[in-house]
């Protein structure tokens, strides 16, 4: 299990900084899709986590799965770069 506590995108002189606050914690952000790519059940949504950037909510993976992954749908990006903050909380493998 881990939890994305939040996702940055850079955009030429632009930086967009995403949280999930106004997302009700046990679902997933609108906008999102979650999936896995070989076998398992990963459960991505969001979480309270008080030592998020925000302070309030992170985009938490509590079920299993072999290369869980969870997207934002519609999202662009060109001469850029992305900055995603991962906290492990639990599990055997280390696959992110």
């Amino acid at each position: 299990m881990f939890a994305i506590l939040a996702c940055a995108t850079a955009f030429a002189a632009q930086a967009d900084t995403e949280n999930f606050d106004s997302t009700n914690p046990g679902a997933l952000p609108s906008g999102w899709e979650a999936g896995v790519t070989g076998s398992g059940n990963p459960r991505w949504a969001v979480g309270a986590d008080p030592t998020a950037a925000s302070g309030k909510n992170v985009l938490q993976q509590t079920g299993r799965g072999t290369f869980p992954w969870c997207v934002k749908k519609n999202a662009s990006l060109a001469d850029g770069f992305v900055e995603v903050k991962f906290k492990p909380l639990s599990g055997k493998e280390d696959q992110a």
